[in-house]
């Protein structure tokens, strides 16, 4: 996949428990963010599973 330097700004936040996405893949495409120039922050969480801060849960 071609990453365009004409992407946005981007927020990138994960959970290293997300059954559904690796977190990998999150950090594979900051680095190509960061290789094209665009500014880019990566947030990893220990826990979260998928979608946290989008659904309702026992943790805040």
């Amino acid at each position: 996949m071609e990453i365009s330097p004409k992407a946005p700004p981007t927020l990138l936040v994960h959970a290293m428990d997300d059954p559904s996405n690796d977190p990998r893949h999150a950090m594979a495409y900051t680095m190509a963010l960061d290789k094209v120039g665009v500014p880019v922050d990566l947030r990893i969480f220990a826990e979260g599973c998928h979608a946290f801060g989008l659904r309702p849960a026992s943790a805040p």
